[in-house]
């Protein structure tokens, strides 16, 4: 019960500290960071049980389609362009899994997922129910988020000028 807590407190801790200093999906990888850390410094961490992982997916999913824009014409305008897009990012994706494979010597769906132009949180929680490297998946994720959120601004400066 103990390590239960403290893993909780932890995560709990980092993420409001992420969300504090602004830091984007702060709540998320401040999260992951501050139990990542906890783990990695040897301290005590237990995994939350399958049932809880359900409910936070379960609201996860809730979260996600009431974000989402359903407007029949917005629909229209960007599913061929979205369907192309996806096509092209998953070929892509299947290159990069190839060298992470080679690289990692990760079987090939755990390589691909840590690839895959896919959400932190929704490609851990797909990892976790195919009963993959989740944490391995969500580490290269994390790694490419926090790339992205420290690169994109400075590209998207430069590119308009």
């Amino acid at each position: 019960m103990k390590e239960l807590l403290v893993t909780l407190v932890v995560g709990v801790g980092g993420g409001w500290v992420a969300l504090w200093l602004g830091v984007p999906a702060g709540g998320l990888v401040g999260s992951m960071v501050a139990v990542a850390a906890l783990r990695l410094a040897g301290g005590p961490v237990r995994e939350l049980s399958l049932h809880v992982r359900r409910v936070v997916q379960l609201a996860v999913g809730i979260i996600l389609a009431v974000s989402a824009t359903w407007h029949p014409e917005v629909a229209r305008r960007v599913l061929v362009p979205a369907l192309g897009l996806t096509a092209y990012l998953l070929a892509v994706s299947a290159v990069i899994a190839w060298g992470v494979a080679i690289l990692t010597r990760w079987p090939w769906p755990v390589a691909f997922l840590s690839s895959a132009p896919a959400g932190l949180t929704e490609i851990s929680m797909a990892a976790d129910d195919m009963g993959l490297d989740a944490p391995s998946i969500a580490s290269l994720h994390v790694a490419r988020v926090i790339t992205v959120i420290a690169c994109v601004p400075w590209l998207v400066a430069w590119a308009a000028g």
